[in-house]
Order: structure tokens, then sequence, then C-alpha cells
């Protein structure tokens, strides 16, 4: 199993399990050092970058390994997974910008 955190789109209990394609509660948790920003390719949806002292505000929840996958395509190549500790202690997945496909 393996930690998500979302600050976007997948905070939203419907669009998870239609991507997931089951239902997963989610719980409320910070990214200290974060802050939500436009994506350069998609500027409607949000990506985040490191912004010291600032943070972002966004759920956690418990994935089966197998719906990494599901989720990468959801997130598409212009997005990539970092790991993150969140306020709570507690190490996750995040997705960010893939600068390197953006550019």
């Amino acid at each position: 199993m393996t930690q998500i955190f979302v600050y976007g789109t997948l905070k939203d209990e419907q669009v998870r399990k239609m991507v997931l394609g089951y239902e997963t509660g989610a719980e409320f948790d910070v990214l200290e050092d974060y802050k939500v920003v436009p994506h350069s390719v998609f500027l409607r949806y949000p990506t985040i970058e490191k912004a010291k002292g600032e943070g972002t505000d966004g759920y956690v929840f418990e994935v089966q390994d197998e719906s990494i996958p599901k989720l990468d395509k959801y997130e598409s190549g212009l997005y990539k997974k970092i790991e993150v500790k969140l306020q709570s202690g507690t190490i996750a997945l995040a997705y960010i910008e893939n600068k390197d496909l953006s550019e």
C-alpha cells in the first residue's frame, strides 16, 4: 500500500473513485514549504513548487500498489511523482510538474 498526497482535482472523492475504480477515504494534511501554482502547460491545473515557509493544504489517502499506474495515467507525463513528508509525519507520493517534459 502507498500513501498519496493530493492538492488538486483528486481531492474530490468522486474523481478519485473514477480514476481508481474504488472509493478511498482521505485525511486532511499539509505539505510544508511548498505552494500551489498553475502548471506551465496545463494552466487550468495546479502543480506545487518549493516555497520556504509556505504550505499546501490537501488530502492523503492510501492506495493499492497496483493502482499507481492508474494515477500515473490520470496525471499524464507532464507530472511526475516525488516522495514528500507531510506535516503529520506521513511519507507519501505527490505529483508535481515534470519540467523535463514541459519545457
